[in-house]
């Protein structure tokens, strides 16, 4: 799951999909303790159900320090380019470039057609 908690920072969060078969979502944000986190997970679809799936999900973690943000920022960015390009540039593939606290983020990805949340206090 991505942290939304109170005091994180996003830089970017990303989406790039097929909807018919995979998709691939993340962000980078800066936690609490001044952490830089690359947080994503792959999507493999097996029903059309959109909560309490049987989708395959594999959820992965990198975190280093601030100093190295702008490069981890860059691979990631090079990473979603591929991976539309592996999708034929079918689909969709967003790049939501965010740059402030959760509440900022939250409403950027509202009218986000790809975007389905729980929202947990």
């Amino acid at each position: 799951m991505i942290d939304f908690s109170p005091g994180n920072y996003f830089y970017v969060i990303f989406f790039v999909g097929d909807y018919a078969t995979q998709d691939l979502m993340g962000a980078v944000w800066k936690d609490t303790k001044g952490r830089i986190i690359l947080k994503y997970r792959f999507r493999y679809y097996k029903d059309d159900k959109l909560w309490d799936s049987e989708d395959k999900k594999n959820w992965y973690e990198f975190r280093t320090t601030e100093d190295r943000v702008e490069e981890i920022i860059g691979i990631t960015k090079n990473i979603v380019d591929l991976s539309h390009i592996r999708f034929d540039k079918k689909g969709i593939c967003d790049w939501v470039v965010v740059n402030g606290d959760p509440e900022k983020a939250a409403d950027m990805l509202k009218n986000k057609v790809w975007v389905e949340a729980k929202w947990v206090q």
